[in-house]
């Protein structure tokens, strides 16, 4: 294991010196995140808490290895970082069963693309919790992504406004909330993320977020007695493998594509993501995708990328 680690480490750094590394490293983990919302889609059977019960496992042991064979210190040293620890392991596991719960019940592409509103409910909550000034240009995007939202949505007094009839795929109310959910803990997550800063190893904190998947979801499923039985057969665990280990990839890679490169350079790729989604959508499940939709999902692009722009 040891040697393989370190042929894998040396291969990667020859291929960082590539300065198109960052964006690489970008491109493959969308490429990662939107097969993990396709084989959510595809276990459409098995609830989500079960799905991310076993998707923690797996993951848990996975980043175990890596932590052996890369030495990293796993404890906190100072009260303060435990505290902080704790809060993005209380965020982080609440934005992964959000995230989980919203794609099951929605589009793929809409829920992307409304998961991409994350970096502006970031920015207003950096505004209110840590003081930081909201620029006009940044007030302006906001708006622009708002009205990409509704657009997506398609509330009724909208579409009597604009004389069309709602789309016959109906956006699922509940799916929509716990989207938008997802965009709160998702945001307190990055400015934890934040405050934490090099004080402790990713992949230590990333591990507590793993044993809390296990212990969260494991109680869900009782309280809510959601358990699949299905989940045994060799096809439905191979996806809950395959995501797994896709959705591990991702993390690692999107990190390391954030520590080469510059935000305002790396984030942008990530919204080929919503691009993506909307092939899946149309190639593998057949779904019919509202041009309003397409529309507002390039709307909170816009919004995201002007607000990127404007931090750079």
């Amino acid at each position: 294991m040891d040697c393989l680690y370190k042929f894998i480490t040396r291969q990667m750094e020859v291929f960082e010196k590539n300065k198109r590394a960052p964006s690489i490293y970008t491109i493959f983990s969308s490429v990662f995140y939107v097969s993990v919302g396709m084989a959510i889609k595809k276990l459409r059977d098995i609830p989500p808490c079960e799905i991310l019960f076993f998707r923690s496992i797996i993951c848990f042991f996975a980043n175990l290895a890596l932590l052996k064979v890369s030495n990293t210190p796993t404890y906190a040293t100072t009260n303060k970082l435990h505290f902080m620890i704790m809060f993005r392991i209380l965020f982080g596991t609440l934005a992964h069963f959000c995230y989980y719960q919203a794609i099951s019940m929605m589009n793929l592409s809409d829920a992307m693309a409304i998961f991409l509103t994350t970096p502006i409910v970031t920015t207003l909550l950096a505004s209110v919790i840590i003081k930081e000034s909201l620029q006009k240009q940044i007030i302006i995007s906001i708006l622009v992504s708002f009205a990409g939202i509704l657009l997506i949505v398609k509330p009724p007094f909208l579409m009597e406004a604009i004389g069309l009839s709602e789309s016959a795929a109906e956006l699922s109310v509940a799916g929509l909330i716990i989207c938008a959910v997802f965009a709160l803990f998702e945001s307190l997550t990055n400015l934890v993320i934040k405050s934490i800063g090099r004080q402790i190893s990713v992949l230590a904190v990333i591990q507590y977020v793993y044993i809390a998947g296990i212990l969260f979801n494991s109680t869900l499923m009782v309280i809510r007695d959601e358990f699949n039985p299905n989940v045994y057969r060799i096809e439905k665990f191979g996806w809950i493998f395959a995501l797994s280990i896709l959705n591990f990839l991702a993390q690692l890679i999107y990190n390391r594509a954030l520590q080469l490169g510059k935000t305002s350079e790396v984030v942008p790729i990530t919204y080929s993501q919503v691009v993506m989604s909307f092939l899946v959508d149309i190639v593998v499940f057949s779904k019919e995708i509202s041009l309003l939709s397409v529309v507002g999902a390039f709307m909170i692009i816009g919004g995201n990328y002007s607000i990127i722009m404007q931090k750079k």
